[in-house]
């Protein structure tokens, strides 16, 4: 079977859009193995640090197209969706670091010419440049995001 996205997905050479509002939701895939009984809610491993992928909600994305894998081309049906919303992201003020630089996450459109709706939540120094999460801000990064998760489907 070939995998095709939904029409609506497609960018069609429409412009990124890096308005977000903080009521706009974020969406992401999570594998089954998330939703076991066992573990209770999701656990905070289950998402990934940033810079990680979502899909926006705004303009027009809906929930189901994070499942279409689009780098390995597959339709991930069994995944679950989680939620969150672009306010709850942590950090987003900034990270004071006992160092010349400081870093905050930010909030980033980054469409894909099959997934219009693909967004990072990604971490920036004072540069602007993209770097990794300081060691000692991950588990309260983690804690914080899976705090705020909404499950929008539990895993088929």
């Amino acid at each position: 079977m070939e995998f095709e996205v939904p029409e609506e997905m497609l960018r069609r050479g429409r412009p990124e859009n890096q308005n977000f509002s903080n009521g706009e939701e974020l969406y992401r895939r999570v594998h089954p193995d998330y939703f076991r009984p066992e573990l209770g809610p999701i656990p905070v491993y289950a998402v990934e640090l940033p810079n990680t992928s979502f899909n926006r909600q705004s303009p027009n994305g809906k929930p189901e197209f994070v499942l279409y894998d689009v780098k390995a081309r597959i339709h991930r049906r069994a995944f679950g969706i989680v939620a969150i919303n672009c306010e709850h992201v942590p950090f987003q003020s900034g990270i004071d670091l006992a160092e010349p630089k400081s870093t905050r996450t930010v909030v980033e459109h980054d469409p894909l010419e099959e997934n219009y709706f693909h967004s990072e939540i990604r971490v920036r120094d004072a540069k602007n440049e993209i770097v990794s999460l300081p060691d000692s801000k991950r588990s309260i990064y983690r804690v914080r995001v899976r705090a705020n998760l909404r499950v929008i489907r539990k895993a088929q």
